[in-house]
């Protein structure tokens, strides 16, 4: 707590997923808390645009390369915790990061084992090449989804105190579970198709489309 570091949010990160798995809500809400405040402190949050990182200079190549993938790594890292935040949306009724107040992109859809560092920065696959990322990037959107349908219906109020009010929150639900299916339909294939037909791919690739048609389901629920 007194010498921040990203290692120290890192391994909130891997905390928080075992005590999903093992109850202590109260305390993942304890280490989000500090988690997100280390973040902030070391700016995390506020990388700003791919396009402008990529102009970094510098006489040694291999520097760029560690910069960039430095930056990519806390990228993956502030996102986690967004994701750990709004997806919480639904149960809390409430969220910490606030969009207006981080401005660092999402990370990028590249394979770690290689990463390859383009003129244009670290270079970028398609949706349906998969990485370690894929799964995670669905995650990214429909935390997205989730932050974007609460600030609306939060705007309406209660629905007692607005004209029309339960109709209007109804719409904007409506809305949020078309998106939601937008969300699903333009997935990664492997991740829509039932049977995985690509060999290359690797074998968990099985459990973890099982896991996210899971977790669609329940955001479907939710909605």
């Amino acid at each position: 707590m007194v010498n921040h570091s990203i290692f120290s949010v890192q391994a909130i990160c891997m905390l928080i997923h075992c005590g999903h798995n093992y109850g202590e809500s109260d305390l993942i809400s304890t280490l989000m808390g500090s988690a997100i405040r280390i973040a902030q402190s070391l700016g995390i949050h506020r990388l700003g645009s791919d396009q402008t990182a990529n102009t970094i200079q510098s006489a040694e190549l291999g520097n760029v390369k560690r910069q960039l993938i430095d930056r990519e790594v806390s990228k993956r890292v502030w996102w986690f915790l967004i994701r750990q935040d709004w997806l919480q949306i639904p149960f809390i009724n409430t969220y910490t990061i606030h969009a207006t107040q981080f401005n660092t992109p999402k990370p990028k859809n590249c394979v770690d084992s290689r990463i390859e560092i383009g003129k244009d920065g670290i270079v970028e696959c398609r949706i349906d090449t998969y990485t370690q990322g894929s799964y995670t990037a669905v995650l990214n959107e429909i935390s997205v989804l989730l932050w974007r349908t609460q600030d609306r219906l939060c705007l309406f109020g209660h629905p007692d105190r607005v004209p029309d009010g339960e109709r209007r929150l109804y719409e904007e639900i409506i809305t949020a579970d078309t998106e939601l299916r937008k969300i699903i339909n333009r997935m990664p294939i492997f991740f829509r198709e039932q049977r995985i037909q690509d060999k290359t791919l690797p074998v968990h690739v099985l459990q973890q489309r099982e896991v996210t048609q899971l977790s669609l389901s329940h955001k479907l629920r939710i909605f």
